[in-house]
């Protein structure tokens, strides 16, 4: 699979970057800041197409999650476990858009928090929309500098084996 996706973002360039933020995200940026040490991109492309697609894509789960919440919580059973749920999250609550910040550093958790922050009233779209952008932001700046940071050890390397 890992060579798959290498083939198709070398062949597909920065719309291939974008696509790939759509289904890969964590996945597909490490790989891609190590390429652009090679020149296949800037940090920059890397940075604008996988930032859009990281948007539409959490945007996609949070209204999702809000659709698919309301369709449920009209089922009562299902309904006792969400209420269990919140008595237990409440104190996440509290602060739901620091939450959104932090959740990306928190590998595995993205989407979960993205549908938990969803059924809360108190986080519309627009907020959600923009803190997200700016973990998304903090996110891929410390990843892409990583992976070029791993690209440029690994082109050093290359002559010594």
């Amino acid at each position: 699979m890992a060579e798959e996706l290498l083939q198709f973002l070398v062949m597909s360039g920065v719309g291939g970057l974008f696509v790939g933020s759509l289904f890969f995200s964590e996945t597909l940026v490490i790989p891609a800041a190590i390429l652009s040490v090679q020149g296949f991109w800037t940090p920059t492309e890397i940075f604008a197409a996988v930032l859009m697609g990281t948007i539409i894509k959490d945007s996609f789960w949070f209204i999702s999650g809000r659709k698919a919440f309301s369709f449920v919580e009209q089922w009562a059973r299902l309904h006792e476990g969400l209420e269990t749920i919140e008595r237990h999250s409440r104190r996440l609550m509290k602060h739901p858009l620091l939450l959104l910040l932090v959740y990306k550093l928190a590998y595995g958790t993205r989407t979960a928090t993205i549908l938990y922050l969803s059924r809360s009233s108190s986080v519309r779209l627009v907020s959600f929309t923009f803190f997200n952008a700016i973990g998304t932001a903090i996110w891929l700046f410390v990843t892409i500098s990583v992976g070029r940071l791993a690209g440029a050890g690994i082109i050093n390397l290359l002559p010594a084996l």
